[in-house]
Parts: C-alpha cells; sequence; structure tokens
C-alpha cells in the first residue's frame, strides 16, 4: 500500500514540474489558399448559414446546427 502511495505521489509531482516547465501558451496556426476574391470568402464568412456548405463540422456533425 505504501510504495503505491509513493507510486501516486511521484506520478502528481511530475505532472506538476511538467506543467511548470511546457511554455505558458501555445500558438497553433494553419492556413490554406483560396482560389477566389475576398469579397466572396468575406460573404461566406460573414453568413453563419453559408457554412453549411464549407465548414468541416457539418461533416463530423450532421445533427448540429446553427443559430
Amino acid at each position: 500500500m505504501k510504495k503505491i502511495l509513493t507510486v501516486i505521489i511521484a506520478i502528481l509531482v511530475l505532472v506538476v514540474l511538467i506543467g511548470f516547465i511546457l511554455p505558458e501558451k501555445v500558438k497553433i496556426e494553419r492556413s490554406t489558399d483560396i482560389n477566389t476574391s475576398a469579397d466572396t470568402v468575406f460573404q461566406q464568412v460573414n453568413n453563419i448559414k453559408a457554412w453549411e456548405a464549407w465548414g468541416p463540422w457539418f461533416e463530423k456533425d450532421p445533427d448540429m446546427g446553427s443559430v
């Protein structure tokens, strides 16, 4: 029992130490080239109902709705 408790405490200490070592903020970027005018892209992004035509979330969850 003492050995198990020691292992659990060691794991918790390790997790806390790793939390201090890792960077506070992480920045992830992703981009793609769209072969159309900026006005067309703006119209699609600005209209939430148009998102169903191109948004990847609607493929993953067909029951999802937008308001």
